[in-house]
């Protein structure tokens, strides 16, 4: 019995490492990741540009975020969206659908990869569908 444990567990090793899962998570993660910061920027700067209160938007995220760690990334979001203008709205909406859509573009290349299969799509193609993956994930409700 321990035998057969031991042999899948170097079988489920050798796997992850086979397909580089430690890597390609870690790249999502970091898009993902690097979206979110202007993703708040660019959110709290339209709210503010059109009059909305943010305290549904705030509650959301201390949901989401964990700790202390709010407080800090909520007072650096304050103080940027503070100074309205068009230039932080247009470059936190660049730079969050930037790094977003290439975390999904990693997403669809990952998914190509797990079923064994090469890409064999241009680069122009693989961003197109990373950012409509993007938008589809977007417009999804969450339950």
């Amino acid at each position: 019995m321990f035998d057969r444990l031991f042999r899948l567990l170097v079988d489920v090793r050798h796997r992850f490492k086979d397909h580089h899962i430690n890597d390609y998570s870690a790249t999502l993660a970091f898009f993902w990741f690097l979206a979110i910061f202007p993703t708040f920027v660019l959110l709290f700067a339209v709210m503010a540009w059109f009059g909305i209160d943010d305290a549904l938007l705030i509650e959301q995220i201390e949901i989401l975020i964990p700790g202390s760690s709010v407080r800090d990334m909520l007072s650096i979001v304050y103080d940027v969206s503070g100074n309205i203008n068009a230039g932080l709205v247009s470059i936190g909406a660049i730079i969050a659908v930037w790094s977003a859509s290439n975390g999904t573009a990693r997403l669809v290349k990952l998914t190509v990869f797990a079923y064994g299969e090469t890409e064999a799509r241009s680069y122009v193609v693989r961003r197109l569908i990373g950012l409509l993956t993007l938008i589809a994930f977007s417009l999804v409700p969450s339950s």
